[in-house]
């Protein structure tokens, strides 16, 4: 239970200081890959949630209210994709000037910001000729599968009036 109190310190503390991470970063840590234990790790996930929940509680009883959580737009985490895949800077780049677009549009409204941003990348590096494979790009997020990439993508393809051309 102290991992799971450490590991949610550790994600709200990123949220205050605006760090964007994922709370499925810090469930990866949480978990043991070497078990291949699924009733554990669910167990494991759910005092994590409890976690943070409950300092998340302790915050509110003891009126702090100088301490704000960070809401991440979607631009937070280009950098950080852009590094785990060694992107060049022209694709990170256009992944920024795509992402204003999608915000202007009002594309991310009910979406994950993460899925809309993994989407930008596979078109940003599709155009820039440094492909990415869909899998590769879930994996740095842990969140989701290449199906909501897929999903994503042809969302932005049909509203950006993207042409791509094989």
């Amino acid at each position: 239970m102290l991992r799971s109190y450490i590991l949610s310190s550790l994600y709200i503390s990123c949220k205050i200081h605006g760090v964007p991470r994922s709370f499925s970063e810090f469930v990866k840590h949480a978990i043991s890959y070497e078990r291949k234990d699924l009733k554990n790790d669910i167990i494991t996930i759910k005092k994590l949630r409890y976690a943070y929940r409950k300092i998340l509680e302790v915050n509110r009883e003891h009126r702090r209210s100088n301490v704000t959580l960070t809401v991440y737009k979607p631009q937070d985490y280009i950098s950080y994709v852009s590094n785990a895949l060694n992107l060049s800077p022209a694709t990170t780049t256009l992944m920024y000037r795509l992402s204003r677009a999608v915000e202007k549009l009002n594309l991310i409204h009910g979406k994950s910001p993460l899925a809309m941003i993994a989407a930008i990348t596979y078109i940003s590096s599709g155009i820039m000729g440094e492909k990415k494979r869909q899998k590769d790009i879930a994996e740095v997020f842990g969140t989701f599968t290449d199906v909501a990439i897929r999903n994503r993508y042809r969302e932005l393809i049909d509203n950006l009036y993207i042409e791509v051309i094989l």
